[in-house]
Protein backbone atom coordinates (compact mmCIF):
# COMPACT_ATOMS: atom_id res chain seq x y z
CA UNK A 1 0.00 0.00 0.00
CA UNK A 2 1.30 3.69 -0.81
CA UNK A 3 0.24 6.97 -0.65
CA UNK A 4 -2.42 6.74 -3.45
CA UNK A 5 -5.54 5.85 -1.27
CA UNK A 6 -4.35 8.32 1.95
CA UNK A 7 -7.91 10.29 2.08
CA UNK A 8 -9.47 6.97 3.56
CA UNK A 9 -9.77 7.07 6.94
CA UNK A 10 -8.23 4.21 8.39
CA UNK A 11 -5.41 4.49 5.92
CA UNK A 12 -2.21 4.14 7.69
CA UNK A 13 -0.80 7.18 6.48
CA UNK A 14 -3.63 9.19 6.59
CA UNK A 15 -3.64 12.74 7.92
CA UNK A 16 -5.40 11.45 11.01
CA UNK A 17 -3.51 8.30 11.65
CA UNK A 18 -0.29 10.50 11.04
CA UNK A 19 -1.97 13.27 13.59
CA UNK A 20 -2.36 10.36 16.12
CA UNK A 21 1.01 8.75 16.22
CA UNK A 22 2.70 11.85 16.45
CA UNK A 23 1.08 12.59 19.91
CA UNK A 24 1.38 8.86 20.91
CA UNK A 25 5.24 9.19 20.58
CA UNK A 26 5.09 12.51 21.72
CA UNK A 27 3.27 11.20 25.17
CA UNK A 28 6.13 8.52 25.27
CA UNK A 29 8.88 10.79 24.68
CA UNK A 30 10.19 10.20 21.14
CA UNK A 31 12.07 11.35 19.72
CA UNK A 32 14.26 12.39 22.44
CA UNK A 33 15.47 15.88 22.27
CA UNK A 34 19.19 14.47 21.91
CA UNK A 35 18.43 11.88 19.50
CA UNK A 36 20.08 11.80 15.83
CA UNK A 37 17.65 8.97 14.69
CA UNK A 38 14.00 10.35 13.40
CA UNK A 39 11.22 8.48 14.91
CA UNK A 40 10.35 5.06 13.65
CA UNK A 41 7.48 5.73 12.02
CA UNK A 42 8.96 9.17 10.07
CA UNK A 43 11.53 6.13 8.80
CA UNK A 44 8.54 4.36 8.20
CA UNK A 45 7.11 6.71 6.10
CA UNK A 46 10.30 7.39 3.86
CA UNK A 47 10.81 3.74 3.16
CA UNK A 48 7.83 3.63 1.91
CA UNK A 49 8.42 6.71 -0.38
CA UNK A 50 11.23 5.45 -1.36
CA UNK A 51 9.43 2.21 -2.27
CA UNK A 52 6.98 3.61 -4.49
CA UNK A 53 9.41 6.24 -6.06
CA UNK A 54 11.61 3.23 -7.15
CA UNK A 55 8.57 0.97 -8.09
CA UNK A 56 7.98 3.98 -10.69
CA UNK A 57 11.25 4.06 -11.77
CA UNK A 58 10.98 0.21 -12.38
CA UNK A 59 8.01 0.73 -14.52
CA UNK A 60 8.66 3.24 -16.30
CA UNK A 61 11.99 1.52 -17.07
CA UNK A 62 10.05 -1.47 -18.48
CA UNK A 63 7.63 0.68 -20.34
CA UNK A 64 10.60 2.53 -22.24
CA UNK A 65 12.44 -0.39 -22.67
CA UNK A 66 10.67 -1.37 -26.06
CA UNK A 67 10.64 2.39 -27.26
CA UNK A 68 14.35 2.13 -26.68
CA UNK A 69 15.14 -0.70 -28.41
CA UNK A 70 12.96 0.19 -31.56
CA UNK A 71 15.09 3.57 -31.01
CA UNK A 72 18.28 1.85 -31.67
CA UNK A 73 17.00 -0.56 -33.98
CA UNK A 74 16.55 2.33 -36.42
CA UNK A 75 19.73 4.33 -35.72
CA UNK A 76 21.44 1.59 -36.62
CA UNK A 77 19.46 1.55 -39.97
CA UNK A 78 19.88 5.12 -40.61
CA UNK A 79 23.83 4.14 -39.70
CA UNK A 80 23.73 1.48 -42.52
CA UNK A 81 22.21 3.72 -44.73
CA UNK A 82 24.40 6.89 -44.62
CA UNK A 83 27.47 4.27 -44.75
CA UNK A 84 26.27 3.04 -48.09
CA UNK A 85 25.38 6.58 -49.31
CA UNK A 86 29.03 7.49 -47.98
CA UNK A 87 30.57 4.48 -50.16
CA UNK A 88 28.76 5.39 -53.43
CA UNK A 89 28.69 9.06 -53.28
CA UNK A 90 32.77 8.43 -53.82
CA UNK A 91 32.00 5.90 -56.69
CA UNK A 92 29.35 8.33 -57.88
CA UNK A 93 31.62 11.05 -57.57
CA UNK A 94 34.57 9.33 -59.82
CA UNK A 95 32.00 8.19 -62.44
CA UNK A 96 31.02 11.86 -62.57
CA UNK A 97 34.86 13.12 -62.83
CA UNK A 98 35.35 10.82 -65.73
CA UNK A 99 32.06 11.30 -67.86
CA UNK A 100 33.35 14.92 -67.21
CA UNK A 101 36.65 14.53 -68.42
CA UNK A 102 36.35 12.03 -71.49
CA UNK A 103 32.82 13.03 -72.97
CA UNK A 104 32.56 16.49 -71.43
CA UNK A 105 28.76 15.87 -70.50
CA UNK A 106 27.25 17.18 -67.15
CA UNK A 107 26.02 13.89 -64.86
CA UNK A 108 23.30 16.08 -63.77
CA UNK A 109 21.87 16.24 -67.50
CA UNK A 110 22.57 12.68 -69.01
CA UNK A 111 19.82 12.58 -70.99
CA UNK A 112 18.36 15.86 -71.62
CA UNK A 113 18.32 16.12 -75.40
CA UNK A 114 21.00 13.62 -76.54
CA UNK A 115 18.73 10.76 -76.27
CA UNK A 116 16.25 12.38 -79.04
CA UNK A 117 17.23 10.78 -81.53
CA UNK A 118 17.33 7.19 -79.72
CA UNK A 119 13.91 7.42 -79.00
CA UNK A 120 12.74 8.77 -82.38
CA UNK A 121 14.39 5.44 -83.46
CA UNK A 122 13.86 3.19 -81.08
CA UNK A 123 9.73 3.49 -81.71
CA UNK A 124 9.78 3.22 -85.16
CA UNK A 125 11.18 -0.48 -84.97
CA UNK A 126 8.75 -1.41 -81.96
CA UNK A 127 6.20 -0.56 -84.20
CA UNK A 128 7.62 -2.68 -86.62
CA UNK A 129 8.17 -5.47 -83.96
CA UNK A 130 4.42 -5.28 -83.09
CA UNK A 131 3.06 -5.48 -86.89
CA UNK A 132 5.57 -8.25 -87.46
CA UNK A 133 3.78 -10.39 -84.38
CA UNK A 134 0.69 -9.18 -85.48
CA UNK A 135 0.89 -10.85 -89.27
CA UNK A 136 2.18 -14.23 -87.42
CA UNK A 137 -0.87 -14.49 -84.50
CA UNK A 138 -3.44 -13.52 -86.88
CA UNK A 139 -2.41 -16.45 -89.11
CA UNK A 140 -2.54 -18.57 -86.31
CA UNK A 141 -6.23 -17.58 -86.27
CA UNK A 142 -6.76 -16.07 -83.06
CA UNK A 143 -9.05 -13.54 -81.71
CA UNK A 144 -8.55 -9.95 -82.47
CA UNK A 145 -8.12 -9.07 -78.64
CA UNK A 146 -5.91 -11.56 -78.08
CA UNK A 147 -3.69 -10.96 -80.93
CA UNK A 148 -3.19 -7.50 -79.95
CA UNK A 149 -2.46 -7.95 -76.69
CA UNK A 150 0.20 -10.76 -77.53
CA UNK A 151 2.10 -8.17 -80.40
CA UNK A 152 1.73 -5.64 -78.20
CA UNK A 153 3.20 -7.76 -75.12
CA UNK A 154 6.23 -9.44 -77.34
CA UNK A 155 7.25 -6.04 -79.13
CA UNK A 156 7.06 -3.96 -75.39
CA UNK A 157 9.05 -6.83 -74.20
CA UNK A 158 11.85 -7.23 -76.68
CA UNK A 159 12.31 -3.04 -76.93
CA UNK A 160 13.04 -3.40 -73.37
CA UNK A 161 15.48 -6.24 -73.32
CA UNK A 162 17.02 -4.46 -76.30
CA UNK A 163 17.34 -1.32 -74.38
CA UNK A 164 18.85 -2.85 -71.17
CA UNK A 165 21.40 -5.05 -73.16
CA UNK A 166 22.74 -2.33 -75.32
CA UNK A 167 22.73 -0.04 -71.85
CA UNK A 168 24.68 -2.83 -69.98
CA UNK A 169 27.07 -3.68 -72.71
CA UNK A 170 28.21 -0.16 -72.58
CA UNK A 171 28.73 -0.14 -69.21
CA UNK A 172 30.70 -3.67 -69.33
CA UNK A 173 32.59 -2.26 -71.54
CA UNK A 174 34.01 0.82 -69.33
CA UNK A 175 34.63 -2.15 -66.71
CA UNK A 176 36.97 -4.30 -68.93
CA UNK A 177 33.78 -6.99 -69.28
CA UNK A 178 32.36 -8.38 -72.44
CA UNK A 179 29.79 -6.95 -73.95
CA UNK A 180 26.84 -9.23 -73.90
CA UNK A 181 25.39 -11.05 -70.92
CA UNK A 182 24.92 -14.79 -73.59
CA UNK A 183 23.06 -16.03 -70.60
CA UNK A 184 20.46 -12.86 -71.06
CA UNK A 185 20.90 -13.60 -75.13
CA UNK A 186 19.99 -17.25 -74.63
CA UNK A 187 16.92 -16.60 -72.49
CA UNK A 188 15.26 -14.16 -75.19
CA UNK A 189 16.12 -16.97 -78.03
CA UNK A 190 14.54 -19.48 -75.94
CA UNK A 191 11.47 -17.58 -74.72
CA UNK A 192 10.85 -16.44 -78.83
CA UNK A 193 11.72 -20.35 -80.06
CA UNK A 194 8.84 -21.21 -77.75
CA UNK A 195 6.08 -18.58 -78.70
CA UNK A 196 7.03 -19.61 -81.73
CA UNK A 197 6.55 -23.39 -80.65
CA UNK A 198 3.25 -22.13 -79.68
CA UNK A 199 1.74 -20.57 -82.90
CA UNK A 200 3.67 -23.90 -84.67
CA UNK A 201 1.27 -26.45 -82.56
CA UNK A 202 -1.81 -24.22 -82.79
CA UNK A 203 -1.26 -24.13 -86.55
CA UNK A 204 -0.57 -28.49 -86.47
CA UNK A 205 -3.79 -28.73 -84.24
CA UNK A 206 -6.21 -26.36 -86.55
CA UNK A 207 -4.72 -28.29 -89.64
CA UNK A 208 -5.65 -31.38 -87.94
CA UNK A 209 -8.80 -30.33 -87.06
CA UNK A 210 -9.80 -29.37 -90.50
CA UNK A 211 -8.73 -32.46 -91.56
CA UNK A 212 -6.07 -31.45 -93.57
CA UNK A 213 -7.60 -28.86 -95.69
CA UNK A 214 -8.05 -24.99 -94.89
CA UNK A 215 -5.84 -22.31 -95.71
CA UNK A 216 -3.95 -22.15 -92.80
CA UNK A 217 -0.29 -22.90 -93.80
CA UNK A 218 2.35 -21.67 -91.74
CA UNK A 219 5.34 -23.36 -92.99
CA UNK A 220 8.73 -23.69 -91.32
CA UNK A 221 10.47 -21.34 -93.36
CA UNK A 222 7.67 -18.90 -92.50
CA UNK A 223 8.50 -19.89 -88.56
CA UNK A 224 11.99 -19.43 -89.02
CA UNK A 225 11.40 -15.61 -90.63
CA UNK A 226 9.27 -14.71 -88.19
CA UNK A 227 12.03 -15.77 -85.07
CA UNK A 228 15.26 -14.12 -87.56
CA UNK A 229 13.40 -10.82 -87.84
CA UNK A 230 12.40 -10.58 -83.83
CA UNK A 231 15.83 -11.54 -83.31
CA UNK A 232 17.00 -9.22 -85.59
CA UNK A 233 15.11 -6.30 -84.31
CA UNK A 234 16.18 -7.54 -81.26
CA UNK A 235 19.87 -7.10 -81.77
CA UNK A 236 18.99 -3.89 -83.74
CA UNK A 237 17.48 -1.92 -80.51
CA UNK A 238 20.33 -3.38 -78.86
CA UNK A 239 23.27 -1.34 -81.13
CA UNK A 240 21.23 2.07 -80.77
CA UNK A 241 20.69 1.73 -77.06
CA UNK A 242 24.56 0.83 -77.15
CA UNK A 243 25.76 3.88 -79.17
CA UNK A 244 23.46 6.41 -77.55
CA UNK A 245 24.92 5.90 -74.22
CA UNK A 246 28.41 6.43 -73.13
CA UNK A 247 30.31 4.17 -70.96
CA UNK A 248 29.30 4.11 -66.89
CA UNK A 249 25.73 5.92 -67.75
CA UNK A 250 23.84 3.36 -66.84
CA UNK A 251 25.47 3.06 -63.48
CA UNK A 252 25.77 6.47 -62.84
CA UNK A 253 22.43 7.62 -62.87
CA UNK A 254 21.42 4.20 -61.53
CA UNK A 255 23.92 4.84 -58.43
CA UNK A 256 22.03 8.53 -58.25
CA UNK A 257 18.60 6.95 -58.14
CA UNK A 258 19.77 4.85 -55.06
CA UNK A 259 21.53 7.37 -53.05
CA UNK A 260 18.09 9.37 -53.62
CA UNK A 261 16.05 6.64 -52.76
CA UNK A 262 18.13 5.90 -49.69
CA UNK A 263 18.09 9.74 -48.75
CA UNK A 264 13.97 9.78 -49.24
CA UNK A 265 14.20 6.40 -46.58
CA UNK A 266 16.84 7.83 -43.97
CA UNK A 267 14.48 10.83 -43.67
CA UNK A 268 11.64 8.71 -42.37
CA UNK A 269 13.51 6.83 -40.43
CA UNK A 270 15.12 9.75 -38.91
CA UNK A 271 11.76 11.35 -38.29
CA UNK A 272 10.14 8.22 -36.71
CA UNK A 273 13.05 8.18 -34.17
CA UNK A 274 12.35 11.79 -33.07
CA UNK A 275 8.85 10.63 -32.37
CA UNK A 276 9.78 7.44 -30.21
CA UNK A 277 12.52 9.57 -28.40
CA UNK A 278 10.29 12.43 -27.69
CA UNK A 279 7.57 9.70 -26.27
CA UNK A 280 10.25 8.34 -24.04
CA UNK A 281 11.03 11.72 -22.90
CA UNK A 282 7.10 12.43 -22.72
CA UNK A 283 6.83 8.89 -20.55
CA UNK A 284 10.30 9.78 -18.09
CA UNK A 285 8.31 13.13 -17.24
CA UNK A 286 5.58 11.52 -16.56
CA UNK A 287 6.35 9.40 -14.34
CA UNK A 288 8.89 11.83 -12.49
CA UNK A 289 5.84 14.21 -11.73
CA UNK A 290 4.30 11.02 -10.28
CA UNK A 291 7.75 10.02 -8.05
CA UNK A 292 8.11 14.14 -7.07
CA UNK A 293 4.23 13.52 -5.96
CA UNK A 294 5.14 11.03 -3.76
CA UNK A 295 8.13 13.03 -2.58
CA UNK A 296 5.84 15.76 -2.02
CA UNK A 297 3.08 14.18 0.18
CA UNK A 298 6.04 12.51 2.53
CA UNK A 299 7.53 15.31 2.96
CA UNK A 300 3.89 16.96 3.93
CA UNK A 301 3.81 13.84 6.56
CA UNK A 302 7.18 14.53 7.55
CA UNK A 303 5.72 18.35 8.85
CA UNK A 304 2.32 17.35 9.80
CA UNK A 305 3.68 14.86 12.27
CA UNK A 306 7.12 16.92 13.59
CA UNK A 307 3.95 19.57 14.18
CA UNK A 308 1.53 17.54 16.67
CA UNK A 309 4.81 15.64 17.90
CA UNK A 310 6.43 19.05 18.89
CA UNK A 311 2.66 19.95 20.03
CA UNK A 312 2.11 17.07 22.29
CA UNK A 313 5.43 16.95 23.84
CA UNK A 314 5.74 17.30 27.59
CA UNK A 315 9.16 18.51 27.79
CA UNK A 316 10.74 21.55 26.58
CA UNK A 317 13.74 21.85 23.50
CA UNK A 318 13.66 21.46 19.90
CA UNK A 319 14.84 17.57 18.86
CA UNK A 320 17.95 17.60 17.03
CA UNK A 321 16.80 14.95 14.98
CA UNK A 322 14.37 17.24 13.17
CA UNK A 323 17.01 19.63 11.65
CA UNK A 324 18.69 16.48 9.97
CA UNK A 325 17.18 16.41 5.68
CA UNK A 326 15.11 13.64 5.00
CA UNK A 327 16.62 12.83 2.10
CA UNK A 328 14.08 11.60 -1.07
CA UNK A 329 15.87 13.19 -3.86
CA UNK A 330 18.88 10.86 -4.08
CA UNK A 331 15.84 8.06 -4.67
CA UNK A 332 14.74 9.89 -7.24
CA UNK A 333 17.85 10.55 -9.08
CA UNK A 334 19.12 6.74 -8.97
CA UNK A 335 15.43 5.83 -10.03
CA UNK A 336 15.04 7.95 -12.87
CA UNK A 337 18.47 8.85 -14.32
CA UNK A 338 18.59 11.04 -17.23
CA UNK A 339 18.05 9.66 -21.13
CA UNK A 340 21.13 8.94 -22.68
CA UNK A 341 19.98 6.88 -25.57
CA UNK A 342 22.66 8.28 -27.84
CA UNK A 343 25.39 6.92 -25.39
CA UNK A 344 23.64 3.52 -25.47
CA UNK A 345 23.84 3.52 -28.71
CA UNK A 346 27.47 4.39 -29.30
CA UNK A 347 27.97 1.16 -26.09
CA UNK A 348 25.04 -1.11 -28.35
CA UNK A 349 27.82 0.17 -31.69
CA UNK A 350 31.00 -0.93 -30.11
CA UNK A 351 29.97 -3.92 -28.46
CA UNK A 352 28.18 -5.19 -32.01
CA UNK A 353 24.33 -5.19 -30.66
CA UNK A 354 22.66 -5.80 -27.51
CA UNK A 355 19.29 -5.08 -26.27
CA UNK A 356 18.32 -1.76 -24.22
CA UNK A 357 17.61 -3.78 -21.10
CA UNK A 358 21.06 -5.18 -21.50
CA UNK A 359 22.22 -1.96 -21.46
CA UNK A 360 20.14 -1.04 -18.57
CA UNK A 361 20.19 -3.89 -16.86
CA UNK A 362 17.55 -5.97 -15.08
CA UNK A 363 14.49 -3.97 -13.34
CA UNK A 364 14.55 -4.17 -9.26
CA UNK A 365 11.45 -5.23 -8.10
CA UNK A 366 8.32 -7.20 -8.76
CA UNK A 367 7.20 -3.29 -9.89
CA UNK A 368 4.37 -2.94 -7.24
CA UNK A 369 4.11 -0.11 -4.64
CA UNK A 370 5.83 -1.73 -1.64
CA UNK A 371 5.00 -1.75 1.90
CA UNK A 372 7.28 -2.68 4.65
CA UNK A 373 5.62 -5.50 6.95
CA UNK A 374 7.14 -4.24 10.26
CA UNK A 375 8.43 -1.05 11.42
CA UNK A 376 11.90 -0.58 10.93
CA UNK A 377 13.72 -0.97 14.61
CA UNK A 378 15.49 2.39 15.36
CA UNK A 379 19.51 1.61 15.06
CA UNK A 380 18.91 -0.80 11.32
CA UNK A 381 21.19 0.08 9.13
CA UNK A 382 18.65 1.08 6.38
CA UNK A 383 17.69 3.86 8.28
CA UNK A 384 20.97 5.18 9.05
CA UNK A 385 21.26 8.68 8.30
CA UNK A 386 17.64 9.53 8.26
Amino acid sequence: MGFTLRWWFFHPYSDWNVKRAAKKDALEGIPAVSGSLHPPFIRQIKQVADANIRSLGEEWRKKEAPLKAKWLELRKEISYLNQLNKEEKGEYQDACVRLKQKYGLDPEHLKSGRLIKYFFLVIPILLVEVAINLFAFRAAHEGEVTTIIFALAVGLVLAIIGHFMGTQAKDRQAQGKGLFHWSLFGFVVLALMIISGLVWIRLLWLEHRAGGEGNASFSLAYLLLFLGLNLGLLVITSILAYNSHVEGEHSTLKARKSMARRSQRIEKLEEMANRLKTSGEYLRDRYFRRAARVKDIAQRLFYLYFEYNLRGRNENGYPECYQKKIDLDSTIEKSFPAMEWEKDEEQSSSLGGGTSEDAQGAPEGDGGLAQPEQKPSPGSDSNKGI
